[in-house]
């Protein structure tokens, strides 16, 4: 086998996909804080962002492959894969934004966190995969540390409707998140030559199609049109660009956990980037319930991430990448 195929861009599939998937989550990090400082409504940040976001997606499409090979990585992918993951991905980053906008970046990223609790029990579900005990513990945990957060909000002496939403916004992204976990890992068995991006792209339009929908003409005009349009070229067209291309492609050549352990860098940092630009700080109960939470998914993700590694050493076939798999990515 030559030194080609079983390199990818010079480098280790495995030390590739980590310099994907941990660049992909710090390029991600100054997202939330983008959102606060947006002076335009929801509607409008998400109508432009995808704007910029379909528009230098596309572009990128385009200029690393040849258009023969765009079609062809298209029809590898298949129309219903394209469909469901844009109307997944559509569906997590609409929630997502509505949370942040109505609650404390904090709890609509600690909530999220739990995607990958959500995608076990999907995966169990619908995937017929044993779920181990260590975690089904990891999930009672995880979902205690949500019910904690919940609490906080019910014992505040004022109580906010609109932080309520909020957090059932955070909540509905974890849980789709962990869908499209689930629908991703399923899909890209079944289809191992298929590309994310055409479903990223959709995924985009169908954000700015219910932009325009929902927020009606207004969304066109910015509140600050000196500050928020550029906010929207450096969101859409080159932070979330950037970070879902990465974010899409690193995980094919990681373990779930090594993924999932770099996952909670943002879940971290984020919420500092936010309080150290003078926002807000993250709400006591958030602050204990998240703490807790990332030293169980820190803890849980580690054990399966020895296990995993324990098992490769088993198994020989599984111990290095996929050599075909490898030999297709570098023919791109």
């Amino acid at each position: 086998m030559s030194k080609r195929a079983s390199t990818i861009c010079g480098l280790q599939p495995r030390t590739y996909g980590f310099f994907m998937v941990s660049g992909g989550v710090l390029w991600l990090c100054p997202d939330a804080l983008l959102l606060r400082l947006y002076e335009s409504d929801g509607y409008t940040q998400l109508f432009w962002k995808n704007v910029f976001f379909v528009v230098f997606e596309l572009l990128g499409f385009l200029c690393y492959f040849k258009l023969s090979r765009v079609l062809l990585l298209c029809k590898n992918t298949g129309l219903v894969f394209v469909t469901v993951q844009g109307l997944s991905y559509a569906f997590v980053m609409t929630t997502f934004t509505f949370s942040c906008i109505n609650t404390a970046i904090a709890n609509t990223l600690v909530l999220i966190a739990t995607g990958p609790l959500w995608s076990a029990l999907f995966s169990w579900a619908f995937l017929a995969e044993r779920i181990r005990p260590s975690t089904l513990t990891a999930i009672a945990l995880g979902f205690a540390s949500i019910a904690f957060i919940f609490l906080g909000e019910a014992l505040k002496a004022e109580q906010s409707s609109t932080t309520w939403l909020g957090n059932a916004l955070g909540l509905a992204c974890a849980i789709g998140t962990g869908a499209n976990f689930t629908f991703l890992r399923y899909s890209l068995k079944q289809r191992p030559k298929s590309t994310e991006i055409p479903g990223l792209i959709v995924g985009g339009l169908i954000m700015i199609i219910f932009a325009i929908i929902v927020g009606g003409s207004s969304v066109l005009s910015f509140t600050n049109p000196i500050l928020d349009p550029w906010l929207a070229v450096f969101q859409g067209g080159i932070v979330s660009t950037v970070a879902q291309s990465c974010l899409q492609t690193g995980p094919r050549y990681l373990l779930s956990s090594e993924v999932a352990l770099l996952m909670l860098i943002e879940t971290i940092l984020s919420p500092l980037m936010v309080y150290a630009a003078g926002f807000e700080a993250p709400p006591q109960f958030t602050a204990i319930g998240g703490a807790a939470l990332v030293l169980v998914l820190g803890a849980y993700f580690s054990y399966e991430l020895k296990k995993e590694y324990e098992e490769k050493k088993t198994t020989p076939s599984g111990a290095d990448f996929d050599n075909a798999q490898l030999t297709a990515v570098n023919a791109v």
